[in-house]
């Protein structure tokens, strides 16, 4: 299965985020809370001179102006196998949540 159709699937049944974004352009009008989502990584190990495992990763940014409302969709997130928190950030009075998701 497509990984980025799985994950996609996923993060828009968390509960308390109006919209999921994959790769947003930067004409597309962002409502909030929500998840913002892109591809970080492809990885691949080799063996006989072919790919045999082959691997993504995913960053994901939960974005919100509402940080008091932020825990229960933070707790959701930490739910989803291989997803761990990376960082948070603060920008244009928007709170950033950002995780790394592995397959």
């Amino acid at each position: 299965m497509d990984h980025r159709l799985q994950l996609q699937k996923t993060l828009e049944k968390i509960d308390g985020v109006k919209r999921v974004y994959y790769a947003p352009t930067v004409n597309t009008k962002i409502e909030y809370p929500c998840i913002r989502y892109s591809l970080n990584r492809r990885t691949a190990i080799h063996a006989d001179d072919k790919k045999y495992i082959k691997g993504e990763s995913f960053i994901i940014t939960f974005i919100t102006r509402d940080v008091t409302k932020a825990t229960a969709v933070l707790e959701q997130l930490e739910e989803i196998p291989f997803c761990n928190f990376d960082r948070t950030y603060v920008a244009d009075g928007l709170y950033h949540y950002v995780y790394t998701k592995n397959y």
